[in-house]
């Protein structure tokens, strides 16, 4: 394709053609990314919060083992 004023119509509407095709393109593919982003930001503080609630799941369970130890059966086979 020839630059200038050499070109022909029907070269500068292929042209035009193309650069909206590119922007669209650019557009299109920054708006997907602004999303991802978002998307990755929500998975993180969802993540960060089933931590949490782990976390204080993991407290109870000990806290009440200490609270109430597990009885352990009396074996006359043990070796002390």
């Amino acid at each position: 394709m020839v630059l200038g004023s050499k070109m022909s119509k029907k070269e500068k509407e292929e042209l035009e053609e193309l650069a909206k095709v590119l922007d669209t393109l650019s557009l299109t593919t920054e708006t997907s990314l602004n999303e991802i982003g978002i998307v990755l930001e929500h998975m993180t503080r969802t993540v960060k919060h089933l931590a949490m609630r782990l976390e204080m799941l993991e407290d109870n369970f000990y806290a009440s083992i200490d609270e109430h130890p597990p009885e352990i059966p009396e074996d006359d086979k043990l070796i002390n």
